[in-house]
């Protein structure tokens, strides 16, 4: 994350495991805290995930603490379903 001082501005930059939509190479592809459902269940991805890394990065600048701070990808389902409930059927099959 960078602040400009300036004109208060905060740029969210992290390229690290980044990816072509169309070349998904990698497994990890995101912090746990941040990393949206279909990434830990190994499911094909869009650029969607990113939406749901920011969304989570929003809740925790905004409650100071992360919104999923599982230790474990088993902990992150769980506290992912606790607030956003149990995955679809279609989703799971």
């Amino acid at each position: 994350m960078v602040v400009d001082r300036e004109s208060m501005k905060i740029k969210l930059v992290d390229y690290g495991s980044g990816c072509f939509v169309d070349e998904q190479v990698y497994t990890y592809v995101q912090s746990r805290f941040y990393r949206a459902p279909e990434v830990i269940l190994r499911l094909p991805y869009t650029e969607k995930v990113d939406m749901w890394s920011f969304g989570c990065i929003l809740a925790e600048l905004y409650t100071g603490d992360p919104l999923f701070p599982g230790n474990n990808e088993q902990e992150q389902i769980e506290y992912i379903m606790e607030i956003c409930d149990i995955f679809p059927t279609s989703l799971l099959e």
